[in-house]
């Protein structure tokens, strides 16, 4: 589905009311991309006012409650920029590609590029729902390290629950 967002807070949060009414639920894939208007993390924006902690929060919470994966992306960070010169240079990621865990499952190599801004402020997304790129299956070695590190267990209990969730086969 793609997505089109109001840069307005109150109209944006109508808006992804609507679609998360349109959520086919745990047994279909179901895909958003395209312009959000919002950023997850403070870490998606450089440049101009800070975004306020509100709105990040509210579009977090859609993600959640819709059960959600962002897919990430190959290329530059962000997807929009105002096109001002120096301080005055705003970037942000408004533009993503979102997922539930079924549709991770009937598209596993899919990959996201950002492509090049050329004529527009936002640069285009390209979903590919099976890359071309050689990718090298690599085997998975866990660092004893990584259990000291704050919120360690908070992520891997977090990625097993929507496995679960989401009966999606795993390896332990």
């Amino acid at each position: 589905m793609f997505i089109y967002a109001s840069c307005d807070d109150a109209i944006r949060l109508k808006q992804l009311a609507e679609i998360s009414g349109r959520n086919p639920g745990d047994h279909k894939g179901w895909c958003l991309f395209g312009d959000f208007n919002d950023i997850l993390h403070k870490q998606e924006k450089i440049g101009g006012v800070e975004r306020s902690e509100a709105s990040m929060r509210m579009f977090r919470g859609f993600v959640e409650e819709a059960s959600l994966l962002d897919m990430g992306f190959m290329g530059q960070p962000f997807t929009w920029l105002n096109r001002r010169d120096r301080e005055a240079c705003v970037k942000m990621r408004l533009d993503r590609v979102l997922s539930n865990a079924n549709w991770c499952v009937i598209y596993p190599e899919a990959s996201c590029s950002h492509l090049s801004f050329i004529v527009a402020d936002h640069c285009p997304l390209l979903v590919d729902t099976k890359s071309q790129g050689e990718r090298v299956k690599r085997r998975f070695i866990f660092d004893r390290r990584w259990i000291n590190k704050e919120g360690c267990e908070e992520v891997m209990l977090d990625y097993y629950v929507i496995l679960i969730i989401h009966n999606v086969p795993y390896n332990i």
